[in-house]
Protein backbone atom coordinates (compact mmCIF):
# COMPACT_ATOMS: atom_id res chain seq x y z
CA UNK A 1 0.00 0.00 0.00
CA UNK A 2 1.45 3.37 -0.98
CA UNK A 3 1.40 6.39 1.36
CA UNK A 4 -1.61 8.05 -0.28
CA UNK A 5 -3.62 4.82 0.07
CA UNK A 6 -2.61 4.62 3.75
CA UNK A 7 -3.94 8.14 4.31
CA UNK A 8 -7.21 7.43 2.48
CA UNK A 9 -7.70 4.36 4.69
CA UNK A 10 -7.03 6.46 7.81
CA UNK A 11 -9.51 9.07 6.61
CA UNK A 12 -12.25 6.41 6.36
CA UNK A 13 -11.34 5.03 9.80
CA UNK A 14 -11.38 8.56 11.25
CA UNK A 15 -14.92 9.24 10.02
CA UNK A 16 -16.10 5.88 11.39
CA UNK A 17 -14.45 6.65 14.74
CA UNK A 18 -16.11 10.06 14.96
CA UNK A 19 -19.53 8.55 14.27
CA UNK A 20 -18.92 5.80 16.89
CA UNK A 21 -17.52 8.36 19.36
CA UNK A 22 -14.37 6.21 19.56
CA UNK A 23 -12.06 8.24 21.79
CA UNK A 24 -9.44 5.47 21.81
CA UNK A 25 -8.98 5.70 18.04
CA UNK A 26 -8.77 9.49 18.19
CA UNK A 27 -6.24 9.27 21.01
CA UNK A 28 -4.11 7.10 18.73
CA UNK A 29 -4.34 9.08 15.47
CA UNK A 30 -4.26 12.67 16.78
CA UNK A 31 -0.82 14.13 17.52
CA UNK A 32 -0.16 15.47 21.01
CA UNK A 33 0.46 18.93 19.52
CA UNK A 34 -2.67 18.88 17.33
CA UNK A 35 -3.93 22.29 16.21
CA UNK A 36 -7.57 22.65 15.11
CA UNK A 37 -9.45 25.61 13.68
CA UNK A 38 -13.16 24.85 13.93
CA UNK A 39 -15.81 26.02 11.44
CA UNK A 40 -16.67 28.73 13.99
CA UNK A 41 -13.11 30.07 14.08
CA UNK A 42 -12.38 28.63 17.52
CA UNK A 43 -9.11 26.91 18.37
CA UNK A 44 -9.11 23.37 19.73
CA UNK A 45 -6.49 20.86 20.80
CA UNK A 46 -6.23 17.09 21.12
CA UNK A 47 -7.91 16.89 24.54
CA UNK A 48 -10.91 18.82 23.23
CA UNK A 49 -11.23 16.54 20.19
CA UNK A 50 -10.83 13.26 22.10
CA UNK A 51 -13.35 14.12 24.82
CA UNK A 52 -16.67 14.12 22.99
CA UNK A 53 -19.15 16.76 24.11
CA UNK A 54 -22.46 15.10 25.02
CA UNK A 55 -24.30 17.99 23.30
CA UNK A 56 -22.76 17.08 19.93
CA UNK A 57 -24.60 14.43 17.90
CA UNK A 58 -23.15 13.35 14.54
CA UNK A 59 -25.70 11.31 12.60
CA UNK A 60 -23.79 11.04 9.33
CA UNK A 61 -20.60 12.26 7.67
CA UNK A 62 -19.98 11.66 3.98
CA UNK A 63 -16.76 12.88 2.39
CA UNK A 64 -15.97 13.41 -1.27
CA UNK A 65 -13.67 15.43 -3.52
CA UNK A 66 -10.78 13.97 -1.47
CA UNK A 67 -7.29 14.88 -2.64
CA UNK A 68 -4.16 13.56 -0.94
CA UNK A 69 -0.74 15.08 -1.53
CA UNK A 70 2.20 13.29 0.08
CA UNK A 71 5.49 15.02 0.82
CA UNK A 72 7.97 12.49 2.24
CA UNK A 73 6.78 12.15 5.86
CA UNK A 74 3.89 14.61 5.56
CA UNK A 75 0.54 14.48 3.78
CA UNK A 76 -2.12 17.12 3.13
CA UNK A 77 -5.72 16.01 2.64
CA UNK A 78 -8.38 18.33 1.28
CA UNK A 79 -11.99 17.49 0.65
CA UNK A 80 -15.64 18.17 1.26
CA UNK A 81 -17.77 16.72 4.05
CA UNK A 82 -21.54 16.60 4.01
CA UNK A 83 -22.69 16.18 7.59
CA UNK A 84 -25.89 15.74 9.49
CA UNK A 85 -25.30 16.82 13.06
CA UNK A 86 -26.47 19.08 15.81
CA UNK A 87 -25.07 20.72 18.89
CA UNK A 88 -27.67 21.03 21.62
CA UNK A 89 -30.62 22.49 19.68
CA UNK A 90 -28.52 24.02 16.89
CA UNK A 91 -28.49 22.24 13.51
CA UNK A 92 -24.94 22.06 12.15
CA UNK A 93 -25.88 20.03 9.09
CA UNK A 94 -24.45 21.12 5.76
CA UNK A 95 -21.36 20.95 3.64
CA UNK A 96 -17.87 21.84 4.81
CA UNK A 97 -14.49 22.10 3.10
CA UNK A 98 -11.64 20.74 5.15
CA UNK A 99 -7.88 20.40 5.25
CA UNK A 100 -6.10 17.82 7.39
CA UNK A 101 -2.34 17.57 7.74
CA UNK A 102 -0.71 14.26 8.64
CA UNK A 103 2.88 13.72 9.72
CA UNK A 104 4.56 10.35 10.01
CA UNK A 105 6.53 9.89 13.18
CA UNK A 106 6.30 6.27 14.38
CA UNK A 107 2.95 6.17 12.53
CA UNK A 108 0.76 8.65 10.67
CA UNK A 109 -0.70 11.27 13.02
CA UNK A 110 -2.97 14.23 12.35
CA UNK A 111 -1.13 17.41 13.34
CA UNK A 112 -3.54 20.05 11.99
CA UNK A 113 -7.16 20.30 10.93
CA UNK A 114 -9.30 23.16 9.65
CA UNK A 115 -12.90 23.18 8.42
CA UNK A 116 -15.05 25.88 6.84
CA UNK A 117 -18.75 25.74 6.18
CA UNK A 118 -19.69 26.17 2.53
CA UNK A 119 -22.01 29.16 2.36
CA UNK A 120 -25.30 28.94 0.56
CA UNK A 121 -25.25 30.56 -2.86
CA UNK A 122 -26.72 34.04 -3.10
Amino acid sequence: MNKADEIIKLERELIEAILRRDSAFLEKILAEDLSVVTPFGDLANKAMMVNFDDNLVNESIVTDEIQVRVYSDAAVVTGRATIKSRYANQDLSGQYRFTRVYFKREAWRIVAYQATRIAAEF
